[in-house]
């Protein structure tokens, strides 16, 4: 726990999730993002609703989920058979150890 008693791994979920979502804005991208006070929140996808969701100015768009662990299957396989179902769609999972 740190000093706001929340798990230090949601704290770092958290700022790879603001990270990502600060690149892809720089990047051009229109952006929403599960980080609180920064972002709209991303509408669901197959009931899971994403860590980010970003639109590019050609009509693609980018979902990136940051992984906590193996919990997250359920929700990463839902994400990813969206994705293969619909092409304009890119998924990028990152882990939130690692990252």
């Amino acid at each position: 726990m740190n000093a706001t008693n929340e798990p230090t791994s949601r704290n770092d979920h958290d700022r790879v999730v603001l990270l990502q979502a600060l690149k892809l804005l720089h990047e051009g991208y229109e952006v929403r993002a599960r980080v609180e006070g920064y972002f709209e929140r991303p509408e669901p996808i197959r009931g899971y609703r994403p860590d980010v969701v970003a639109h590019a100015p050609d009509g693609q768009y980018v979902i990136v989920e940051v992984k906590k662990g193996a919990v997250d299957w359920p929700k990463l396989e839902a994400l990813q058979r969206f994705a293969t179902e619909h092409p304009e769609y890119e998924l990028r999972v990152i882990d939130a150890v690692a990252a």
